[in-house]
């Protein structure tokens, strides 16, 4: 059975919520209804300033994201986001590309499980050199985005469940920054607590879990730990 690292891409792989500058550009292009894309900003202001938790503002905004995408055309957003791809840096930490090559290296499958939307998430496996990705998908009828959304992954809950369904693999190392990416660390025989909020730093020393950061020479500590 071949082993599988697990990740979580935002704060984990890449700095930031790469995928709020997506939206962005859609919204900008008329792809989608920029008021209510509009709305995730005063979302991520709240949780920013820590009045709203990561699970209350993850929901929120998939929420209004998805009324945002209400009649919009699948293969329009699927042509911006390679363009978006190829004109935009995606920036990422300094240990990701040498990390998944370590991980490579020793053979492991990798797997991202992430609550940005799978259209955006595709063009990450060219990127970062993933072999199966997970993201939220949105209600597509007849190439016509619904306003609903088909499965959400930004909530540890449904990670949950999609890790159950992960089947022929041995989990092998995890990684996650967030409370809602418990279920990956719950899941593997080597959990890793990497640059995490509070929910998850206190849940990682509760749990005896391993806990790096940015700072941290994160390559050499993995592959200490394989």
């Amino acid at each position: 059975m071949k082993k599988a690292a697990i990740f979580d891409i935002d704060g984990v792989l890449t700095k930031g919520f790469a995928i709020r500058h997506f939206w962005n550009h859609l919204a900008g292009k008329d792809i989608i209804y920029a008021r209510l894309f509009l709305r995730t900003h005063k979302t991520f202001d709240k949780f920013s300033k820590g009045e709203i938790s990561y699970m209350e503002m993850g929901k929120t905004v998939m929420e209004n994201v998805s009324l945002a995408f209400r009649g919009a055309d699948q293969k329009a957003v699927e042509k911006e986001s390679k363009k978006f791809f190829l004109q935009n840096k995606i920036d990422l930490f300094d240990y990701t590309m040498p990390l998944i090559g370590l991980l490579k290296k020793e053979r492991l499958k990798i797997i991202a499980i992430s609550g940005s939307t799978i259209e955006f998430l595709e063009n990450y496996k060219k990127l970062l050199g993933f072999d199966t990705i997970y993201g939220t998908e949105l209600e597509i009828v007849d190439g016509k985005y619904t306003g609903s959304i088909k499965t959400g992954l930004g909530i540890g809950e449904s990670k949950k469940k999609t890790i159950q369904n992960l089947s022929g693999i041995d989990k092998f190392i995890g990684f996650g920054d967030t409370e809602q990416d418990i279920p990956i660390l719950e899941s593997v025989k080597i959990p890793v607590a990497l640059n995490p909020n509070k929910g998850l730093e206190k849940a990682a020393a509760k749990n005896g879990w391993i806990i790096l950061r940015e700072t941290d020479n994160v390559v050499k500590e993995v592959r200490r730990l394989l």
